[in-house]
């Protein structure tokens, strides 16, 4: 069942498996849909940079939760 109600920012391992099986080695013909194609990978690469670095801050404030 697709989950619909996807809130922005969320990245699963799924999205992120689609993501590159439809970017890898491909590029549009045309200019329009090339520079929309480059503006959406550029910002979908930017949003899991930004929630890669959530997750990692996420840990920090675990593990160090624990040890205090």
């Amino acid at each position: 069942m697709d989950n619909i109600g996807i809130s922005h920012g969320t990245w699963t391992m799924d999205m992120e498996e689609k993501f590159w099986d439809i970017t890898d080695s491909y590029r549009p013909r045309s200019t329009p849909d090339r520079t929309k194609w480059y503006q959406l990978v550029q910002g979908l690469l930017n949003e899991s940079r930004k929630i890669s670095e959530d997750i990692l801050t996420l840990e920090e404030i675990k593990v160090e939760g624990e040890d205090g």
